[in-house]
């Protein structure tokens, strides 16, 4: 209600329901960014800005995995053969970032299929 929501009561009649449209049909509708570039600009999923930006957030996620997998594997190395609480606390560890680094290059591969689904489906339509 902040942004200007409006609350109106629908009575379960004909005219309270057309009362409610014709409220509806008065809103400018926005058109969202991705919007325009997908529709106005013929751009495919990954080449919007949004698009974009996920795949930028994917790809530093792999690498900051990629960069903490290393440095448990060195922590790993480095520790004695007998500190096994500490040895087994670096194992959970590191399956918990590899587990997060597939879940990252699966979310990436999804966002791909998605993409050239769309593009499928908008060659299909003749469109794009």
């Amino acid at each position: 209600m902040k942004k200007g929501a409006q609350m109106r009561r629908h009575d379960d009649t004909h005219r309270s329901a057309c009362d409610i449209i014709s409220e509806l049909l008065k809103n400018n509708p926005i058109t969202l960014k991705i919007q325009t570039e997908i529709v106005y600009e013929n751009k495919n999923l990954l080449d919007t800005e949004a698009g974009n930006t996920l795949n930028l957030e994917y790809a530093e996620q792999i690498r900051r995995n990629m960069e903490e997998i290393e440095e448990l594997k060195e922590a790993l190395k480095n520790t004695h053969a007998h500190e096994t609480e500490t040895i087994a606390e670096i194992q959970r560890e590191l399956e918990k970032v590899r587990k997060e680094k597939e879940s990252a290059e699966n979310e990436k591969l999804a966002l791909n299929a998605s993409n050239e689904q769309l593009k499928k489906d908008a060659a299909a339509r003749g469109g794009c």
